[in-house]
């Protein structure tokens, strides 16, 4: 305060200029203040993190040291030395004394494959780098019921040979050659049976009193046969057609009689190399829709008939009599 009463005698400021010098220090003042304040919020915060940090390190370590009082180390014994002094001599016997289970799941017949069960085994036997010629011991461990039974029914050699192993366990669970073929049989038979999707609206018909398989497509905007159902109509005329995928192509068009549960009478048609069907039937003028449901058809030699012969009237149609006067 002193400072600044000095301050203001050496300006010879007045009245209002007076005021606003004074406001504007005591504003510097308050910001530098506030400057100040932040900066010590920040080193506190800084030293905080540190002696957090600090502080985990120091538990860790006395963590450790827990760990190791309560898991003291064993001590070798003159016994151990004497067989880890055998084993650098017989490296078999050493691969016996670290054999470790391996950390898969039990064999249960009543819920697994033995063929994918070993192949998952051999899958991670490579995976841990184990040595192929402990693989028998350590799938050993792991079987149960019938195919332990089958382990422990081998003599010593085919007991240690996980080959013999494999094949002894395949047969056992009816896995050779024919047992493979029964299955894949049973599997595609399934497969084959099984319900795939929405029944597609696909009937049978007559085209020009030929057999045919009709789909009514309603994305279409026309009727698309298959070449060579057509008879030769003398001068085709050519035609383009724009396909699904958006390609433009030139194709022959033609008449024919379409007689199906979808639609009956003349039609122009496209005639294409190998369509879906012999016949489909998209959105014409008198096409019933796909939804609906189709009728049992008839004797298809009968339908022929009476194709022909309704292809006979409807080509010319009927004149009607004139009305006599009495």
């Amino acid at each position: 305060m002193i400072v600044m009463t000095k301050l203001v005698s050496q300006l010879a400021l007045q009245g209002v200029e007076l005021r606003e010098w004074v406001d504007r220090q005591i504003r510097e003042e308050s910001e530098r203040k506030e400057k100040e304040r932040e900066a010590a919020k920040e080193q506190l915060a800084l030293e905080r993190e540190k002696l957090l940090q600090q502080q985990t390190l120091v538990d860790k370590e006395l963590e450790l040291e827990n760990l190791r009082l309560r898991n003291p180390a064993p001590q070798p014994s003159p016994l151990h030395s004497s067989i880890s002094e055998d084993n650098s001599q017989h490296p078999s016997s050493a691969r016996a004394l670290t054999f470790k289970s391996p950390r898969l799941p039990f064999f249960d017949d009543s819920k697994d494959d033995i063929d994918s069960y070993l192949l998952r085994f051999e899958r991670y036997a490579t995976v841990n780098s184990m040595d192929r010629r402990d693989w028998s011991l350590h799938l050993s461990a792991l079987l149960r019921g019938k195919a332990l039974e089958v382990y422990t029914r081998l003599d010593d050699d085919s007991a240690t040979n996980y080959d013999a192993l494999k094949e002894a366990l395949l047969k056992r669970y009816n896995l050779n050659q024919h047992g493979f073929q029964g299955k894949f049989r049973k599997i595609l038979s399934a497969a084959c049976t099984e319900k795939r999707g929405p029944k597609m609206p696909v009937a049978d018909g007559m085209l020009n009193g030929i057999r045919v398989k009709v789909l009514r497509d309603s994305g279409c905007s026309c009727v698309v046969v298959r070449r060579g159902l057509l008879e030769n109509q003398g001068d085709m005329k050519k035609m383009t057609v724009v396909l699904a995928d958006g390609r433009a192509t030139q194709a022959d068009t033609g008449q024919a009689y379409l007689n199906c549960p979808y639609y009956e009478g003349h039609v122009s048609v496209i005639q294409m190399e190998s369509p879906l069907y012999d016949v489909i039937l998209g959105n014409i003028d008198g096409a019933k829709c796909p939804g609906i449901k189709v009728e049992e058809t008839k004797n298809l030699e009968v339908m022929a008939a009476e194709t022909r012969a309704a292809s006979s009237r409807k080509v010319k149609a009927l004149l009607t009599p004139p009305s006599s006067r009495l």
